[in-house]
């Protein structure tokens, strides 16, 4: 039988347990929360980056330079990791264009994508970007192409990692097993779909040129308009190119 000194004892404790969990979670939220206010700009830029968009790169320094302060980085969102490792594959991009001495930038983005790899394996970004840094900071090695093929099998048709990962995949076509080719020949056809006309041509012109029968017959599901907008790129490159669904046009030299 309970006792009032015994009662009384019970809810000293039970309101002790609860005070100590209450000062927990505000120690813990203090120590989130410049994590969490980091978060959205950080993933902003990451996300305008990987559209296309120009970022300045001071800008991109610096919120890596507030990543790199804030507190517990092993409890970040898989998203932030992921934001970071976007963020320093650009800054190695740019030190590799730009600096005599890029390993510095170029170890710090191996670091970040193996982080975020960790946390997200099935990001088909990652491994594309993952092949095309240790390419970059290795040179072409038959080792890192597991990588490659891993990004294909995982994304085939997201065509917004298509601007890293084609010419990549296009200069070590020959390598590929067939059904990773089929998947950047498909990948080709998404460029030109998307109307990223100017990527296309830079494609087909360059790396693809000696595959370009397949690379054009790739495109026989395509939407008319967009092929025709590859055709007329061609021309203005001086090229002349046979696209499957697309009609031959006279040669009007006075237009």
């Amino acid at each position: 039988m309970a006792t009032p000194n015994s009662d009384r004892s019970g809810a000293a404790r039970l309101r002790l347990v609860t005070g100590l969990c209450g000062v927990a979670a505000a120690a813990w939220a203090a120590l989130l929360l410049p994590g969490v206010w980091n978060a959205a700009p950080v993933e902003s830029a990451a996300r305008r980056i990987l559209a296309g968009d120009s970022f300045k790169r001071d800008a991109t320094a610096g919120l890596v330079e507030q990543l790199a302060r804030a507190p517990l980085p092993a409890l970040r969102p898989a998203s932030l990791t992921r934001a970071e490792a976007v963020l320093q594959l650009n800054l190695a991009e740019r030190a590799l264009a730009t600096e005599a001495d890029a390993e510095p930038r170029l170890a710090a983005a191996a670091a970040a994508i193996d982080a975020a790899l960790a946390q997200a394996p099935t990001d088909a970004y990652l491994w594309a970007a993952r092949y095309a840094l240790a390419t970059s900071r290795l040179g072409a090695d038959p080792a890192h192409l597991p990588d490659l093929v891993r990004s294909y099998q995982l994304g085939p048709r997201e065509g917004w990692i298509a601007l890293l990962r084609h010419p990549r995949g296009l200069a070590v076509f020959a390598q590929l097993d067939p059904a990773t080719q089929q998947r950047v020949v498909a990948e080709f056809a998404g460029l030109v779909s998307a109307q990223l006309t100017r990527d296309a041509v830079l494609a087909l012109a360059g790396l693809g040129w000696p595959i370009r029968d397949r690379l054009l017959a790739g495109l026989a599901e395509v939407d008319l308009e967009p092929k025709q907008a590859l055709v007329k790129a061609m021309r203005r490159e001086g090229v002349r190119i046979e696209v499957p669904g697309v009609p031959e046009q006279e040669e009007r030299p006075w237009r």
